[in-house]
């Protein structure tokens, strides 16, 4: 039994790594069928390989025929898909030039008032700059006073 846990877990690593042969998966399978004590760890791949076998037992060709119903019936849907797509590229063409327009409108109004904003710090500037000139003769009256009164 340890053996056959240790072969099986090792198929497991290889069957993830798709290395396993239609063999090794065959025995897998024939694990988890016929076994009924199998570890908590392994009991998601004996869900995974019993899965399969139900799949492979179900009729593939109520399927295909299911299949070729359903396209049939949206043959007529393409139209509508194509016609969806076509107004929602119109729509977005019309969005999208009058946003340009709204744009330009707005890139004129931000460079008129970047330019006001400019003219204003520039002012302010100047007024900053004629203020620590004064600041200058305020210094050396200090200096000068703390020679004498020292």
């Amino acid at each position: 039994m340890k053996l056959d846990i240790t072969r099986i877990r090792l198929l497991i690593a290889k069957y993830e790594n798709a290395e396993t042969s239609l063999q090794e998966e065959q025995e897998l399978y024939n694990y988890f069928l016929e076994n009924e004590a199998i570890p908590e760890d392994l009991k998601v791949y004996q869900h995974i390989f019993l899965g399969f076998n139900q799949l492979k037992n179900q009729n593939l060709e109520q399927e295909l025929n299911q299949v070729e119903m359903t396209d049939k019936s949206n043959s007529k849907y393409v139209w509508y898909k194509i016609a969806a797509a076509l107004i929602i590229a119109l729509i977005t063409s019309v969005f999208i030039f009058n946003s340009n327009q709204l744009s330009t409108q707005e890139e004129r109004e931000a460079r008129k008032a970047l330019a006001q904003t400019v003219a204003i710090l520039k002012a302010v500037s100047s007024e900053i700059n004629q203020n620590t000139e004064k600041l200058k003769y305020i210094n050396k009256f200090k200096s000068s006073t703390n020679k004498y009164l020292k």
